[in-house]
């Protein structure tokens, strides 16, 4: 009799096992069959965003860099130097080198502009796709050493039975804006400071090198060369 009842408590054990092996297999495979798979479309569809959120980027940073982006201080104004145009960041003793706040904000206005130019997604509409997208969102953080790019565009592509959603997209630049903006700043002070000269103990206390490349009577020529860059700009007494 005991051992009967031992088969019995055997039976029972050994079936809810089963029973919980089988509900644990068949919640990990309906959750697996629910997720979404990301097609090629997919994908596609999300690369371009991405690339038209690069291409953005990539050229507002190349105006900032060359001073056409302006300063909060002031208007700047540019001299005619080897065949380009460089900013005066120095003028008269003002210091019109831009705040870093001031940076970041027309960077972000200026990349939403450039994306506006790209991210209409005509070609997927003309191969069948409806497309409802929100106004773009940009924030932009200047690091030392690389831009940080953060986009909010909800976007919906409709074809068929198929719906792809997207919503945020972030970029990262390699940079070094920022660092070589703080020099500039500090070199503009130094000549502000004491008109006509350079600084040459400031100068000697950079990690990157600063180089004179032109000087008359009352306007010198600077560069900051980093290893990715080179910041061209002018200081005027």
């Amino acid at each position: 009799m005991a051992n009967t009842k031992a088969q019995i408590s055997i039976f029972i054990v050994a079936g809810l096992i089963a029973l919980f092996t089988a509900g644990l297999f068949l919640f990990i495979t309906t959750r697996h069959a629910e997720k979404p798979q990301h097609t090629g479309e997919e994908q596609l569809i999300q690369q371009y965003i991405h690339n038209c959120l690069k291409s953005a980027t990539d050229t507002s940073e190349r105006r900032l860099d060359s001073g056409e982006l302006g300063s909060d201080k002031a208007r700047i104004e540019f001299i005619e130097f080897s065949g380009r145009r460089i900013p005066v960041y120095s003028d008269k003793g003002r210091d019109l080198t831009p705040t870093t706040t001031y940076s970041e904000t027309k960077l972000a206005q200026e990349i939403k502009a450039e994306f506006e130019k790209c991210s209409k997604l005509n070609e997927f509409v003309n191969h069948g796709y409806r497309i409802e997208s929100s106004q773009p969102e940009i924030k932009t953080t200047l690091g030392d050493d690389a831009l940080l790019v953060q986009l909010q565009y909800t976007v919906k592509a409709t074809k068929g039975s198929a719906t792809y959603n997207y919503k945020e997209f972030t970029y990262t630049l390699k940079t070094p804006y920022k660092k070589a903006n703080e020099i500039i700043r500090g070199l503009v002070e130094s000549a502000n400071a004491n008109p006509g000269t350079t600084d040459m103990t400031y100068i000697a206390n950079q990690n990157t090198p600063i180089m004179m490349i032109s000087t008359d009577k009352k306007t010198r020529v600077y560069q900051v060369i980093s290893p990715d860059k080179t910041y061209t700009f002018a200081v005027r007494d």
